[in-house]
C-alpha cells in the first residue's frame, strides 16, 4: 500500500507539470497573488522527490532547485498556509541558502496546491526581502487563488487524459490497420496463386468438363475468400478514414452492362434470370470513382444472387429530377430481387457490422455481416444514403442516389480481351519472388509464344536490364533484397538500355491501395493479382498498338 508521500507523488505524475515552461494560466495568477499580497517574490511550484520546479513566477528568475533547500517542502507536508514572518528568528529557514545568501529572503508565506484526492502536489507563495505579515484578506485571497491552480490542473488533467486517449485510438488504429494490410498481403498472395492455377486449367484444352466443374467450384471458392479478406481490409481502412474518392470519366452505361454480363453466370447456377434497365434519358458518361461504385453495386449484386433460387434479380439506373442538368444529374441505381426477403423487424440493422438479418441467414448462406456495413460507408463517403424495401418471401430492394459531373466528349471504349491478337515474339521481363506466380505467367507466355525473363527480385531485375533490351518489365512491388518501385526508379534514371521500357506494376494489394504506395506514379500501369489472363494479354498486346 502506497503511503502518503508515494501517493502524492504518482498523482504529480497525471498531471505533467514538472518541465518549468510558462504558462498563461498560471501566469497570471501568480502575478495576482504578488499585487494582492504586496509582495516583491511570487510563484507556483510543484515537488517531486528531490526537486522543486518553479511553473510561474513574478519577481525571481530561478526555474528549479533543490527540494531540500526549498520553503515549500515545509508547507507541502501541513494543511492551510504556512507563514514565516521571519526566516532568521525560525530554525528551519535560519541557514537556507536564499536566506543568507541572494536574494536573502526574510518572509514566506505558501499555500498547498490541493488536488481532487486531496494530494498536496505544490505551493503557491510569496516571499520578500524584509519580514511581514498578511492581514486576513490577504490570507483567504491566497487560499482562493490556490484553488484556482488546483482548478486548472483538473482542467489540465482532462485534457491530457483526452490527447492520450486520442493518440492512443491513433496509434491503435494504425497497428491494427498495418496488421491487415500486411496480412492480406500474405494471405492474398497463395490465394492469388490458387485463382491464377484455375484460370490456367481452364484454358487448357484436354481437360474434361467434370473437370471445368472442378476447377470452376475450385475458382468461386478461392475468390469468395479473396472477397473476405478484401472486406476486412476495407473496413478497418474505412473505419480509420483512410478511404478518398478518386475522379475519373468513365461510361457507366458501359459499365453497368459489363457488371451485369459478370454476374450474369452466378445468377444463372443459381437458376436465376440476372437483368439490367437503364433510363434513356440518362446521359452515358460521368465523372468518379467508378472502382467504389463498382465495389457497392458488387456488394448489392453477390447478396441479392446468394439470397435468390429460381428468381430473378435487377440492376436498374433511371434518372432523378435535378435543378442542374446541364452539368450535373442524379442517378437513382437499384438492385432489386425475388429472393428470400428481410424481416420487418430486421432492416434497420442489416447495415451494421458484423450483422446479418437472422442466425439461419449466417447458417444457411455464410458471410460475415460486412458487405453491407462497407456498403454503406462507401454510398455516405459519395454524400448519399443507401435504403431498403423488404417483403419475407417476395424479396428485397436496395437502392440510393448518386449525384455525379456529367464528362463531355468522351468517346465509348468497349473492353475488348481479344486473346486471339498475335502477341508472338515480345520480349518480356518479369521480377516475382513467388514460384507460384512465376510458374503461372510463364505458362501464359508459352501460350502466346512470349520470350519471357524471370528473376526473383529488384537486384537481378536491374542487373539483367543493363545487358538485354525488353518490350514490357513486369515488376512485382515487394520483393526480398530490393522491392520493385526502388528497381523501377533505378532502371528509369539511369543507363540502362531499357530506360525508356514501360514497367508495370504486380501486386498483390488490391488496386484501391495502390495510391497509398509511394511514388507509384513511376509505373505505366497495375496488373492486380489474381492475374486476369485477359487483362494481362490486353497489357502486352497495347504495347503492339503504340509503337
Amino acid at each position: 500500500m502506497l503511503n502518503l508521500e508515494q501517493r502524492r507523488l504518482e498523482a504529480l505524475k497525471q498531471y505533467d507539470v514538472l518541465d518549468g515552461h510558462a504558462e498563461d494560466q498560471f501566469d497570471e495568477i501568480a502575478k495576482l497573488a504578488a499585487i494582492v499580497c504586496d509582495k516583491p517574490i511570487s510563484f507556483i511550484s510543484f515537488i517531486d522527490h528531490q526537486s522543486q520546479y518553479l511553473k510561474a513566477k513574478v519577481g525571481i528568475e530561478i526555474s528549479k532547485t533543490a527540494r531540500e533547500n526549498s520553503f515549500c517542502q515545509y508547507t507541502i507536508e501541513g494543511e492551510g498556509i504556512l507563514e514565516v514572518c521571519d526566516a532568521l528568528l525560525d530554525e528551519r529557514f535560519a541557514n537556507n541558502p536564499f536566506v543568507v545568501a541572494e536574494p536573502f529572503l526574510r518572509y514566506y508565506a505558501g499555500c498547498p496546491i490541493v488536488d481532487e484526492e486531496g494530494n498536496n502536489l505544490g505551493t503557491l507563495c510569496v516571499m520578500d526581502i524584509k519580514p511581514g505579515k498578511l492581514n486576513t484578506v490577504q490570507m483567504e485571497t491566497l487560499k482562493s487563488l490556490s484553488k484556482q491552480v488546483s482548478h486548472g490542473l483538473i482542467t489540465r488533467k482532462e485534457k491530457l487524459q483526452i490527447l492520450h486517449e486520442k493518440n492512443q485510438a491513433i496509434h491503435n488504429s494504425k497497428v491494427k490497420s498495418d496488421f491487415l494490410s500486411t496480412m492480406s498481403h500474405e494471405i492474398r498472395t497463395p490465394l492469388n496463386g490458387i485463382i491464377s492455377i484455375t484460370h490456367l486449367l481452364n484454358s487448357e484444352n484436354n481437360v474434361s468438363n467434370q473437370y471445368r466443374d472442378y476447377f470452376k467450384n475450385l475458382r468461386f471458392a478461392s475468390e469468395g475468400l479473396l472477397s473476405l479478406v478484401n472486406d476486412i481490409l476495407d473496413f478497418s481502412k474505412i473505419e480509420a478514414g483512410k478511404i478518398e474518392l478518386q475522379k475519373e470519366n468513365f461510361d457507366l452505361k458501359t459499365f453497368l452492362e459489363d457488371l451485369k454480363e459478370t454476374f450474369k453466370f452466378r445468377a444463372e447456377e443459381n437458376d436465376s434470370k440476372l437483368f439490367f434497365e437503364w433510363d434513356e434519358n440518362l446521359p452515358s458518361h460521368y465523372q468518379g470513382d467508378k472502382f467504389r461504385i463498382a465495389q457497392i453495386l458488387n456488394n448489392l449484386l453477390s447478396n441479392a444472387i446468394k439470397f435468390t433460387a429460381h428468381g430473378m434479380v435487377v440492376l436498374r439506373a433511371s434518372a432523378v429530377k435535378s435543378n442542374d442538368e446541364n452539368s450535373r444529374r442524379k442517378i437513382l441505381l437499384e438492385v432489386e430481387d425475388s429472393g428470400i426477403g428481410i424481416p420487418s423487424d430486421k432492416i434497420d440493422s442489416v447495415f451494421d457490422s458484423f450483422s446479418q438479418a437472422t442466425t439461419s441467414t449466417s447458417q444457411n448462406y455464410g458471410g460475415t455481416g460486412l458487405g453491407l456495413a462497407i456498403t454503406r460507408s462507401l454510398v455516405e463517403l459519395f454524400g448519399s444514403e443507401i435504403h431498403v424495401k423488404s417483403t419475407v418471401g417476395k424479396g428485397s430492394c436496395f437502392f440510393f442516389e448518386l449525384d455525379l459531373p456529367i464528362a463531355k466528349n468522351i468517346e465509348s471504349k468497349q473492353a475488348d480481351l481479344n486473346l486471339k491478337k498475335d502477341i508472338s515474339g515480345l520480349k518480356v521481363l518479369l521480377a516475382e519472388d513467388n514460384e507460384l506466380n512465376s510458374f503461372v505467367v510463364q505458362r501464359f507466355m508459352d501460350l502466346w509464344n512470349v520470350d519471357l525473363d524471370i528473376v526473383v527480385n529488384g537486384q537481378e531485375a536491374v542487373e539483367i536490364s543493363m545487358e538485354k533490351n525488353y518490350n514490357i518489365i513486369l515488376m512485382d512491388i515487394e520483393m526480398p533484397i530490393m522491392g520493385g518501385i526502388e528497381a523501377a526508379k533505378i532502371i528509369q534514371e539511369g543507363s540502362s538500355v531499357n530506360r525508356n521500357t514501360p514497367v508495370y506494376a504486380m501486386t498483390a494489394y488490391a488496386i484501391s491501395d495502390v495510391n497509398e504506395l509511394p511514388e507509384t506514379e513511376i509505373f505505366s500501369g497495375y496488373l492486380s493479382k489474381p492475374l486476369n489472363p485477359g487483362q494481362l494479354h490486353d497489357t502486352l498486346a497495347a504495347y503492339l498498338e503504340k509503337i
